[in-house]
Protein backbone atom coordinates (compact mmCIF):
# COMPACT_ATOMS: atom_id res chain seq x y z
CA UNK A 1 0.00 0.00 0.00
CA UNK A 2 2.74 2.70 0.89
CA UNK A 3 4.84 1.80 -2.17
CA UNK A 4 1.40 2.23 -4.43
CA UNK A 5 1.44 5.48 -2.34
CA UNK A 6 4.51 6.54 -3.14
CA UNK A 7 4.14 5.45 -6.54
CA UNK A 8 1.49 7.66 -7.43
CA UNK A 9 3.21 10.54 -5.83
CA UNK A 10 6.13 10.21 -8.31
CA UNK A 11 3.26 9.64 -11.09
CA UNK A 12 2.23 12.88 -10.38
CA UNK A 13 5.35 15.16 -9.42
CA UNK A 14 6.53 13.82 -13.06
CA UNK A 15 3.15 14.99 -14.61
CA UNK A 16 3.95 18.58 -13.17
CA UNK A 17 1.03 18.55 -10.67
CA UNK A 18 3.28 19.23 -8.10
CA UNK A 19 6.15 21.13 -9.27
CA UNK A 20 4.88 24.48 -8.66
CA UNK A 21 5.15 23.44 -5.02
CA UNK A 22 8.41 22.08 -5.28
CA UNK A 23 9.99 24.93 -6.68
CA UNK A 24 9.03 27.23 -3.30
CA UNK A 25 9.98 24.47 -1.47
CA UNK A 26 13.84 24.85 -3.31
CA UNK A 27 13.53 28.30 -3.62
CA UNK A 28 12.70 28.80 0.20
CA UNK A 29 15.53 26.34 1.37
CA UNK A 30 18.13 28.03 -1.32
CA UNK A 31 17.10 31.48 0.65
CA UNK A 32 16.97 30.09 4.16
CA UNK A 33 20.84 29.23 3.03
CA UNK A 34 21.90 32.24 2.17
CA UNK A 35 20.33 33.88 5.02
CA UNK A 36 22.47 31.65 7.81
CA UNK A 37 25.61 31.95 5.68
CA UNK A 38 25.25 35.97 5.79
CA UNK A 39 24.34 35.93 9.79
CA UNK A 40 27.65 33.92 10.72
CA UNK A 41 29.51 35.61 8.16
CA UNK A 42 28.65 38.84 10.14
CA UNK A 43 29.24 37.03 13.47
CA UNK A 44 32.81 36.10 12.29
CA UNK A 45 33.51 39.87 10.92
CA UNK A 46 32.11 41.67 14.62
CA UNK A 47 34.46 38.66 16.44
CA UNK A 48 37.53 39.76 14.53
CA UNK A 49 36.90 43.62 14.76
CA UNK A 50 36.53 43.30 18.54
CA UNK A 51 39.72 40.81 18.81
CA UNK A 52 41.41 43.66 17.01
CA UNK A 53 40.06 46.44 18.86
CA UNK A 54 41.23 44.67 21.92
CA UNK A 55 44.82 44.01 20.79
CA UNK A 56 44.80 47.91 19.41
CA UNK A 57 44.09 49.00 23.20
CA UNK A 58 46.24 46.57 25.02
CA UNK A 59 49.30 48.17 22.57
CA UNK A 60 48.28 51.47 23.17
CA UNK A 61 48.24 50.97 27.10
CA UNK A 62 51.61 49.62 26.78
CA UNK A 63 53.06 51.90 24.88
CA UNK A 64 51.88 55.14 27.37
CA UNK A 65 53.26 52.73 30.36
CA UNK A 66 56.28 52.87 28.39
CA UNK A 67 56.14 56.40 27.85
CA UNK A 68 55.42 56.83 31.36
CA UNK A 69 58.41 55.11 32.47
CA UNK A 70 60.82 56.88 30.35
CA UNK A 71 59.49 60.01 31.11
CA UNK A 72 59.69 59.31 35.04
CA UNK A 73 63.56 58.04 34.10
CA UNK A 74 64.09 61.49 32.60
CA UNK A 75 63.15 63.53 35.18
CA UNK A 76 66.34 63.35 37.52
CA UNK A 77 66.15 66.94 38.61
CA UNK A 78 63.18 69.31 39.47
CA UNK A 79 63.42 72.80 39.17
CA UNK A 80 60.83 75.76 39.55
CA UNK A 81 61.07 78.39 36.83
CA UNK A 82 59.39 81.72 37.72
CA UNK A 83 59.60 85.48 36.34
CA UNK A 84 59.26 87.08 33.19
CA UNK A 85 59.27 83.85 31.25
CA UNK A 86 56.55 82.60 29.01
CA UNK A 87 55.19 79.15 30.69
CA UNK A 88 56.75 79.52 34.40
CA UNK A 89 56.16 76.05 36.59
CA UNK A 90 57.88 73.03 37.82
CA UNK A 91 59.97 70.99 35.56
CA UNK A 92 61.82 68.15 35.06
CA UNK A 93 65.46 68.07 33.50
CA UNK A 94 67.98 65.79 32.74
CA UNK A 95 70.87 65.91 34.99
CA UNK A 96 73.58 67.73 34.04
CA UNK A 97 70.95 70.54 32.55
CA UNK A 98 72.22 74.13 32.30
CA UNK A 99 69.79 77.34 33.32
CA UNK A 100 69.60 77.57 29.98
CA UNK A 101 67.63 74.74 29.41
CA UNK A 102 65.04 75.64 32.25
CA UNK A 103 64.56 78.87 30.23
CA UNK A 104 63.72 77.03 26.99
CA UNK A 105 61.45 74.36 28.71
CA UNK A 106 59.63 77.53 30.57
CA UNK A 107 58.95 78.73 26.93
CA UNK A 108 61.53 81.12 27.01
CA UNK A 109 61.79 84.95 27.98
CA UNK A 110 59.23 87.24 27.55
CA UNK A 111 59.10 90.31 25.43
CA UNK A 112 60.07 92.25 27.37
CA UNK A 113 63.11 94.46 26.63
CA UNK A 114 64.30 94.69 30.27
CA UNK A 115 64.05 90.64 31.16
CA UNK A 116 65.80 89.94 27.97
CA UNK A 117 68.97 92.56 28.39
CA UNK A 118 69.34 91.41 32.18
CA UNK A 119 69.47 87.88 30.88
CA UNK A 120 71.94 88.86 28.10
CA UNK A 121 74.66 91.04 30.14
CA UNK A 122 73.88 89.53 33.79
CA UNK A 123 72.45 86.01 33.87
CA UNK A 124 74.94 82.90 33.31
CA UNK A 125 72.81 81.01 31.19
CA UNK A 126 75.89 77.87 31.17
CA UNK A 127 75.70 77.27 34.87
CA UNK A 128 74.53 73.87 35.80
CA UNK A 129 71.05 73.74 37.77
CA UNK A 130 70.55 71.43 40.82
CA UNK A 131 67.48 69.49 41.96
CA UNK A 132 64.88 72.02 43.38
CA UNK A 133 66.22 75.28 42.28
CA UNK A 134 64.36 78.20 41.79
CA UNK A 135 65.14 79.79 39.27
CA UNK A 136 63.52 83.76 38.67
CA UNK A 137 64.01 86.12 35.73
CA UNK A 138 62.97 89.62 37.11
CA UNK A 139 60.52 91.44 35.45
CA UNK A 140 61.68 95.39 34.36
CA UNK A 141 60.39 96.49 37.74
CA UNK A 142 62.09 93.94 39.78
CA UNK A 143 65.77 95.15 39.91
CA UNK A 144 68.11 97.61 38.35
CA UNK A 145 71.52 95.75 38.27
CA UNK A 146 75.40 97.12 38.03
CA UNK A 147 78.75 95.54 37.58
CA UNK A 148 80.96 95.89 40.50
CA UNK A 149 84.88 95.24 40.75
CA UNK A 150 85.72 91.64 42.53
CA UNK A 151 87.45 91.78 45.15
CA UNK A 152 90.96 90.79 44.68
CA UNK A 153 92.65 88.04 46.99
CA UNK A 154 96.32 88.40 47.94
CA UNK A 155 97.25 86.30 45.24
CA UNK A 156 96.40 88.88 42.35
CA UNK A 157 93.15 86.61 41.28
CA UNK A 158 89.82 87.84 41.57
CA UNK A 159 87.19 85.94 43.32
CA UNK A 160 83.86 85.75 41.42
CA UNK A 161 80.80 84.81 42.56
CA UNK A 162 78.51 82.85 40.11
CA UNK A 163 75.26 83.41 42.10
CA UNK A 164 73.25 86.45 43.25
CA UNK A 165 69.66 86.22 45.19
CA UNK A 166 67.18 88.26 44.08
CA UNK A 167 63.44 89.65 44.71
CA UNK A 168 61.50 86.38 44.30
CA UNK A 169 64.32 84.14 46.29
CA UNK A 170 65.80 82.96 43.01
CA UNK A 171 69.80 81.45 42.74
CA UNK A 172 69.90 82.56 39.02
CA UNK A 173 73.66 82.44 38.82
CA UNK A 174 74.66 85.95 38.67
CA UNK A 175 78.25 87.03 37.78
CA UNK A 176 79.61 90.19 39.54
CA UNK A 177 76.20 91.48 39.55
CA UNK A 178 74.90 93.79 41.97
CA UNK A 179 70.87 94.09 41.81
CA UNK A 180 67.88 96.21 43.99
CA UNK A 181 64.46 96.46 43.63
CA UNK A 182 63.53 100.06 42.92
CA UNK A 183 60.21 99.31 44.04
CA UNK A 184 61.53 97.61 47.82
CA UNK A 185 65.17 98.98 47.58
CA UNK A 186 66.44 101.83 50.51
CA UNK A 187 67.62 105.20 49.51
CA UNK A 188 71.08 103.78 50.14
CA UNK A 189 70.87 100.75 47.89
CA UNK A 190 69.69 103.13 45.47
CA UNK A 191 72.31 105.47 45.91
CA UNK A 192 74.84 102.42 45.49
CA UNK A 193 74.10 102.04 41.94
CA UNK A 194 75.89 104.22 39.27
CA UNK A 195 74.53 107.93 38.40
CA UNK A 196 72.16 107.34 41.17
CA UNK A 197 72.42 109.62 43.83
CA UNK A 198 70.73 110.88 46.79
CA UNK A 199 68.38 113.70 44.90
CA UNK A 200 67.37 110.83 41.97
CA UNK A 201 67.36 108.30 44.75
CA UNK A 202 64.45 110.35 46.58
CA UNK A 203 62.30 110.87 43.28
CA UNK A 204 62.26 107.36 42.48
CA UNK A 205 60.94 106.36 45.89
CA UNK A 206 58.21 109.37 45.63
CA UNK A 207 56.81 107.57 42.55
CA UNK A 208 56.73 104.71 43.25
CA UNK A 209 54.83 101.55 42.74
CA UNK A 210 56.30 101.09 39.05
CA UNK A 211 55.43 98.33 37.18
Amino acid sequence: MFFMGAKNLLHKLLKGEYKRYLIYVLCGSMLTIVVVRKTLSKADTTESKGSSLTFQEERSAEKQEDLSGEDEEACEIVVDVAGAVNKPGVYCLEDGAVINDAIESAGGIRKDKVAKRFVEQWLNRALQVKDHQKIYIPFQDDVICKREEAPTDPSGVNKVSNSLDVKGGSDIGLDEAICVSINNASLEELMSLSGVGEVTGNKIIENRPYS
